[in-house]
This record gives structure tokens, sequence and C-alpha cells, in this order.
């Protein structure tokens, strides 16, 4: 088992990338290796960990794979789709797993349509619903929370609850 306390802090880009190599390999020559790392960089958590714990206030409020963290702050996936000017969104509202419909209309007439869905899959029924009411998708892009993401809605969530309950 092998402990590291913010092992790239102050090192040069390109140093941190060799730490961050070297832990990597060193883990990977023996399967059954544990490193615990502490850090404030969420990326390095990210490339290094299998599981992080968010530690708040010297409690562990989170623990669970990137992966798990970065889906559980964003509530859905997210999808933002630049379309044809935008008469409402009532086709894409009514398409069953659609959890969330946000328009800004561009200057150019087009509109930016960011949907909150409850999976992948569903924006096969939203694109099919967009077609099936005439509107023309130009661009398509998925976003994805980070783990900074995770951490920052998570620890709000508990400072959020600590305000609430130190009010009288």
């Amino acid at each position: 088992m092998l402990f590291l306390d913010e092992p790239t802090v102050g090192l040069d880009v390109e140093a941190a990338r060799d730490i961050r190599a070297y832990i990597r390999s060193w883990i990977e020559e023996k399967p059954g290796r544990t490193v615990v790392l502490t850090t404030h960089l969420m990326h390095e958590a990210e490339e290094l960990c299998d599981r992080v714990a968010i530690i708040h206030r010297g409690r562990i409020v989170a623990c669970d794979t990137p992966a798990a963290l970065r889906r559980q702050a964003a509530g859905g996936t997210f999808f933002v789709l630049t379309t044809d000017a935008w008469d409402g969104s009532q086709p894409v509202e009514a398409t069953p797993g659609v959890l969330r419909v946000d328009v800004r209309a561009l200057s150019d007439g087009r509109a930016e349509v960011r949907l909150q869905l409850d999976e992948d899959a569903t924006l096969l029924r939203v694109l099919g619903a967009l077609a099936a009411h005439g509107v023309r998708v130009h661009a398509l892009r998925k976003v994805e929370p980070s783990l900074e993401d995770a951490f920052v809605r998570i620890v709000g969530r508990r400072m959020e609850e600590a305000d609430a309950e130190a009010t009288p």
C-alpha cells in the first residue's frame, strides 16, 4: 500500500504527467496494489483512481467510482442541440425520458436546446419527435459533467443542509 499526499503539487506539467504515469505503471505491475491518494486536483483523481471519496468538514460525504459520482452530479444526461428557429418545446417535453428542456434563441435565428434526459437512448426518441415536427437539427453534442462538477454539487448540497440545520 502506498500513501501519496498531493504528489504533484508545485510540479510543472511535464513532471506531474511523469508522476501520474509512474503511479499507473506501479499499480499495473502488480494488480493487487493499493494507492491512497489525497488531492485537490479533480482531473488527477479521475485519471488515477478507481474510487473517489469526497470529504467535507472531516467526513466522507460521498464515495464511489468517478463515473458514478459524475452521473450523480448531473442528475441525468445532457445534450445541447442547435436547431431551426424554435416555436415551442412541446414535442420534446412530451417525449418519455425527457427530464428538462431549456431553449435559447440564437442571433442567427436558430435555437440552442439544452436537454436533460434520463438516459442516452432517450435522444433517439427526441430526434424522432423533432423530425416528425419538421425541426432540423444542425448540431448536437453531449455534455459530460466533470468530477469537479460532482464535487461542487455534493459539497454544495452538504453546505446547504448545514445552513438549514443552523438556521433557528
